[in-house]
């Protein structure tokens, strides 16, 4: 039993699978080779896919690990998704739910004068990134012109000459539309029900990966932020208070500069000092009845048993 490789009469090379025997004939004396051919292209494929899923998920891990933004993850991955699916080129778009705009997250594969016309060549992939979002569901199309889905996207790809695509939405973890990822290809592609599989797999994955990066930075906006904040407060001779409408106010926030007056913070948030126990006693009535005209809440009373 051994492989090898076949031409159709169109001359497309196809894998197969020989079961070769000897035969001898006694009566003749003659020996004959009988031999049973089995194509195995289609098995071959999915090795492929399988091998092509491997690489793909590893590179991917390690762009997580090394990315510090969402293009950076992106510009690293596309390569390769692009690569081992074998197609010619692909972009990741980015949906803004605000403006209601899609925005170029990264792109792989295009030629020189393709690049310096990017905004005319990335309509059509915006517009069909618009059309999965509205129709909520993925396009797998071996060829755009027997597509029923492309129908109305068919003389803007061909303009590029496209005749495969890929496209899938990107779904954030509440399941809202994230963007798209998209896979372009020159010549038509048999897209096995098994690459689906994969490609389904891989974007899901890209999609949270994206979304924790968002939040990575989010959060790290935030925390800057509040740094910022907080050095403008503790410079300054304000001191910034939240308390709790509760029996003797007690204390949620204070600014680390409250320590200029000799307090320390751990006594508020421990309850050992409340805001009400550092008013005046006799400013506290008129503290208290300009709390309550100012506030649209029932306020309660601050003073506590001592």
């Amino acid at each position: 039993i051994y492989e090898r490789t076949f031409r159709k009469i169109t001359g497309e090379p196809f894998s197969c699978e020989v079961n070769l025997s000897v035969i001898h004939d006694e009566e003749t004396k003659r020996s004959y080779f009988q031999s049973f051919v089995r194509d195995i292209s289609r098995r071959k494929k999915v090795e492929s896919i399988n091998k092509r899923e491997r690489r793909i998920f590893q590179k991917i891990a390690e762009a997580t690990i090394e990315a510090k933004d969402p293009g950076s993850f992106c510009d690293r991955i596309l390569p390769e998704i692009v690569m081992n699916f074998e197609f010619d080129f692909g972009s990741i778009e980015l949906f803004d739910k605000e403006s209601n705009t899609f925005s170029l997250l990264a792109h792989y594969g295009f030629t020189e004068a393709q690049v310096k016309n990017l905004p005319s060549i990335f309509d059509t992939p915006k517009q069909i990134a618009d059309f999965i979002d509205n129709a909520k569901k993925e396009v797998f199309a071996s060829d755009v012109d027997s597509n029923p889905s492309l129908k109305n996207f068919r003389k803007q790809l061909a303009v590029f000459n496209i005749r495969s695509l890929i496209s899938l939405p990107m779904l954030n973890s509440k399941g809202e539309f994230l963007g798209a990822i998209q896979l372009f290809a020159y010549n038509t592609e048999d897209i096995l029900f098994e690459t689906q599989i994969v490609f389904k797999t891989v974007t899901r994955i890209i999609a949270n990966a994206i979304e924790g990066l968002f939040s990575e930075i989010a959060t790290q906006k935030a925390f800057e932020e509040r740094k910022e904040l907080d050095l403008i407060i503790n410079s300054s001779p304000a001191i910034v208070f939240l308390w709790g409408n509760k029996a003797g106010w007690p204390v949620e926030f204070v600014s680390e500069n409250v320590q200029t007056l000799g307090y320390n913070p751990d006594d508020f948030y421990s309850g050992k000092i409340t805001f009400a126990d550092i008013i005046y006693r006799e400013d506290l009535p008129r503290v208290i009845n300009e709390v309550r005209s100012l506030s649209l809440i029932h306020i309660s009373e601050p003073t506590r048993p001592y």
